[in-house]
């Protein structure tokens, strides 16, 4: 079809066709991109927030370890920020408050 394409006229008629083709590509696209982003930070419990913050300071670390919120009997540890671990979502499974694990006073530094 290219190759019967004679006049610049038709060219351009051609070129406004694909471009016209190639946005309803990207769009369409374009919703099943944000549809999967949605999906990832719903399964990693990400906040606009933390998405936003990483997008005013990409690739910068914080100087500190997240503060320490929770605390299992066993010595694991949760800052309650990212995704429950495991030992947590078996707790709330078994029918325990997320509270009775809460530290009276976070910690930096899990002992």
């Amino acid at each position: 079809m290219i190759n019967d394409l004679k006049t610049v006229s038709e060219i351009n008629a051609e070129i406004s066709r694909l471009q016209r083709k190639a946005e309803v590509i990207k769009r369409k696209t374009r919703q099943n991109v944000l549809a999967d982003i949605v999906r990832t930070m719903r399964d990693n419990d990400l906040t606009m927030d933390e998405i936003a913050q990483a997008f005013r300071h990409p690739g910068v670390k914080p100087n500190t370890s997240p503060t320490v919120k929770y605390k299992h009997p066993s010595g694991a540890t949760w800052s309650g920020r990212g995704r429950t671990p495991g030992w947590m979502k078996a707790a709330e499974a078994a029918g325990e408050s997320r509270e009775r694990y809460l530290l009276p006073t976070p910690s930096t530094n899990p002992q």
